[in-house]
C-alpha cells in the first residue's frame, strides 16, 4: 500500500520525464494511475514503446487504452479496459487487442493464438470521481516505463482441431459437459480434453450408435438384453443353429435340419367338456389316459 501512496505523486507507471499532457493540453493528474502489469505472447511489444492514448472518466467509469507505435507511425491499440469506480487502489482488468497482430503484418496463421492481459491500478477514488474528462495523448507523452511490460514466449499449444477444423484465438469451451486433464510427460505438459456425456453432444457428422447418428436405426434392445458398455450384443448360436450378418441385419439359420427334426409334435389331450371321468371308476379296469389317449402307451 505504501508503493501506491508513493506513486500517487509521481508519473509511474509512466516514464519520468515524460509530460503527460494530452492534446487538448490538459495534463494527467499523477494520482490517476498508481500501477501497471502487462504481458504480450506475440512480438509486437517487441521493439515498439507502449504508452497510454486514451483515458476517460465519466460518473465514475473508468476507460483506457494503452498502444503502441505502428509502422505508419501511427497508435495501434493493445490493451484496452474499463470498470465503474468504487474504491482507492482499484485494479482494471486489461484486454489484449489479437485483431491488432493481422493489421501489423504479423503471420496471423501462426500467431492469431499468441494472446496478451494484464492490469491496471487506478489510484484515489476522490481525484477520479470529481473528474469528467476525456485525455488522448500523442506517442511519447505517456511512455510506459520498460519493466512493466513483459513479452511471454508463445505457449506450446497452438489451436484446437476439431474435426479437421483448426481453431485459434480466443476459444470459448463449454464447461459443463468438457473436462479437462494436465499431463507431465517427457516433451512437457499434455493438455487433454474430454466430453463427459457425449450423449449431450449435438452432431450431424459423426457415425456411432452410441449417440444414435446413424443412417439406420439402433438396435436398442434385444427382447429385453440391452447392449454392453461397447455398444455391442452378443448372440450365440448352439449347433446346428448358425447366425449370419448379411447386408439386410442379422439372420438365423440351420443346416440340414428341419423343424420336425429339431422339435416333434406335442400330444395334447383332448378338451372334454366337462371335468366329469368318462366311464365307471368303479368298474374300471385301466386309468382313463389308456382308453382316451392311446398315442401315450407307445415307448421309446
Amino acid at each position: 500500500m505504501d508503493f501506491y501512496n508513493k506513486n500517487c505523486f509521481r508519473n509511474y507507471p509512466i516514464q519520468q520525464g515524460r509530460s503527460c499532457v494530452a492534446d487538448s493540453g490538459s495534463t494527467l493528474p499523477t494520482s490517476f494511475i498508481v500501477a501497471a502489469r502487462l504481458t504480450a505472447a506475440t512480438e509486437l511489444v517487441k521493439g515498439r514503446q507502449a504508452y497510454i492514448s486514451q483515458l476517460t472518466i465519466n460518473d465514475g467509469q473508468f476507460s483506457l487504452t494503452i498502444s503502441v507505435v505502428d509502422i505508419g507511425g501511427g497508435p495501434r491499440a493493445l490493451w484496452y479496459g474499463s470498470a465503474a469506480l468504487t474504491k482507492d487502489y482499484q485494479v482494471v482488468p486489461m484486454q489484449f487487442n489479437v485483431e491488432a497482430m493481422e493489421i501489423l503484418g504479423e503471420n496471423i496463421e501462426q500467431q492469431q493464438h499468441a494472446a496478451g492481459s494484464g492490469f491496471i491500478i487506478t489510484g484515489l477514488l476522490d481525484d477520479l470521481k470529481t473528474t469528467q474528462a476525456s485525455f488522448t495523448f500523442p506517442p511519447g507523452a505517456t511512455n510506459l516505463e520498460p519493466s512493466v511490460v513483459t513479452y511471454v514466449k508463445p505457449p506450446g499449444l497452438t489451436a484446437l482441431k476439431i474435426k479437421n477444423k483448426t481453431v485459434r484465438g480466443v476459444v470459448q469451451v463449454d464447461l459443463n459437459n468438457i473436462g479437462s486433464l494436465n499431463l507431465l510427460t517427457a516433451d512437457g505438459y499434455d493438455w487433454q480434453l474430454r466430453v463427459v456425456d457425449p450423449r449431450l453432444v449435438e452432431s450431424r457428422v459423426d457415425k456411432t450408435s452410441s449417440r444414435l447418428t446413424c443412417n439406420t436405426p439402433t438396435i436398442k434392445q434385444i427382447n429385453s438384453v440391452p447392449p454392453n458398455s461397447k455398444g455391442n450384443i452378443d448372440i450365440f448360436g448352439i449347433e446346428p443353429v448358425t447366425i449370419e450378418v448379411t447386408g439386410f441385419g442379422v439372420a438365423l439359420r440351420t443346416t440340414g435340419f428341419q423343424l420336425s427334426d429339431l422339435c416333434r409334435p406335442s400330444n395334447v389331450p383332448i378338451s372334454l367338456e366337462n371335468n366329469n371321468y368318462q366311464g365307471s371308476i368303479l368298474s374300471a379296469e385301466q386309468p382313463e389316459w389308456k382308453l382316451l389317449w392311446p398315442q401315450y402307451q407307445d415307448e421309446e
